[in-house]
């Protein structure tokens, strides 16, 4: 074996007084409290004469120009090539609002959450770019390499389908160098946490249980674009990073199979999709005054819960429709990145995949000779879900117009497609 792989991590946890992104029932409120540490994770691993270079932040998510941005950087410091960077990231919903900041118009950032939010940013930039650097500089031989899939059950439901599919498998690559590196793989919403406070919500407490036993966790999300944990609250965040931990060292002792590190491969593709817009800018009169005039006290302050709960749906929808008629976009060109470990797939996704179009990804995958596709979501950029084509006969969240629902019932098929040319090309 004649691997080598590098691993450092940084903390990128906000000050107080940041808004978080994620709940629009936090109605542009200020966090309050730090529960846990948000992290910057990096991997470099070095197979023959390829290289790879995997990122992974404790953030909502990123968009592409940001991921590019900070590649280009990388890439000055290291020598890394761009196209060998892999940036992903937990998709946290109790972390400052990189994608899609709430309510701009109704609860505008005011001048000093807006220094607030932009010193922070510049912090996680340079905390992803040291982190970077220190994975190269600690690079050392690996001397054990494993695969591991288990099935954990009883933790998430499909929100969308009643009785719907799940994906239970947790998929895990564990590296053994003068670190013990676990990279782990599940698909479940990270919104256990719902209030004020930061964290890193399960993927958070996986992580540090992991720790607790000597491994350097890599958490991937996996395609949950309509799957959520049975439960909310941090009990409930507690007792499923935990069992999360518990199932991946037991699988790790138990059936996990050993990877040779022979070959790595990658594999980019650019993706055209057509977007949703809106008409007659998106916002009537009345709206678009009630937008304006009523200001977060007045809504705290309604008793009726009907009548709030429908007041602050109108708003919120409104003020989506004025954002969109803004940018005004009708097409967005983003990419899928695919690199193969032996016979390991590793594909990349710019949104929320729905659950059903990665276990489609999966099988394709094991059709082809893959012992096992890692998939991650809300990677390298940042198109919303992407619901499966039937959806969109519904009226449902996930398919009503907003920033985080603007791809048309057609990118689900143009990313599977493209995902499963990409494995076919590195099969070959």
């Amino acid at each position: 074996m004649k691997a080598k792989i590098g691993y450092s991590w940084a903390d990128i946890t906000p000050p107080i007084g940041i808004r978080l992104g994620g709940y629009a029932h936090r109605f542009g409120k200020p966090s309050e409290t730090v529960h846990d540490p948000l992290k910057v994770r990096a991997i470099l691993l070095r197979v023959c004469d390829e290289e790879i270079l995997l990122l992974s932040a404790d953030v909502l998510g990123i968009y592409k120009d940001f991921a590019d941005s900070v590649k280009l950087k990388i890439q000055e410091k290291t020598g890394i090539n761009t196209d060998n960077i892999f940036f992903t990231t937990t998709h946290t919903h109790s972390a400052p609002e990189t994608i899609i900041p709430m309510w701009p118009n109704t609860f505008p950032y005011n001048d000093r959450e807006k220094i607030l939010l932009n010193k922070w940013m510049r912090k996680f930039k340079d905390r992803i770019i040291e982190v970077s650097i220190r994975a190269c500089k600690r690079i050392s031989k690996v001397s054990v390499a494993k695969l591991g899939i288990t099935s954990v059950k009883g933790l998430t439901f499909n929100r969308v389908f009643k009785n719907g599919p799940i994906d239970p498998l947790l998929s895990l690559i564990y590296f053994k160098s003068s670190d013990r590196i676990l990279l782990t793989n599940y698909g479940c919403h990270p919104v256990c946490n719902t209030d004020l406070g930061i964290s890193a919500d399960y993927p958070g407490v996986l992580s540090s249980t992991l720790f607790k036993h000597g491994f350097a966790n890599f958490f991937v999300l996996g395609a949950c674009g309509n799957i959520d944990p049975i439960e909310k609250g941090r009990e409930f965040m507690q007792k499923m990073g935990r069992k999360l931990a518990s199932s991946a060292l037991k699988c790790l002792e138990g059936n996990a199979s050993n990877l040779s590190l022979s070959s790595l491969k990658i594999e980019s593709r650019k993706i055209h999709l057509k977007l949703r817009n809106v008409r007659n800018k998106g916002v009537d009169g009345v709206s678009y005054i009630l937008l304006k005039i009523i200001p977060q006290q007045l809504l705290s302050s309604i008793t009726n819960e009907k009548i709030k709960r429908f007041l602050i749906q109108h708003l919120l929808m409104q003020d989506e429709k004025m954002e969109i008629a803004k940018e005004g976009k009708t097409a967005s060109e983003t990419v899928i990145h695919v690199f193969t470990i032996d016979d390991v797939a590793f594909i990349t996704i710019p949104g929320e995949l729905f659950v059903e179009t990665g276990i489609k990804i999966r099988h394709a995958a094991t059709l082809l000779g893959y012992k096992n596709a890692i998939i991650a979501t809300c990677s390298e950029d940042y198109i919303g879900y992407i619901p499966v084509k039937e959806l969109f006969k519904l009226k449902i969240y996930e398919t009503t117009l907003a920033r985080w629902s603007r791809v048309t019932e057609e990118a689900e098929r143009s990313i599977y497609k493209e995902a499963v040319e990409a494995l076919k090309k590195l099969k070959k």
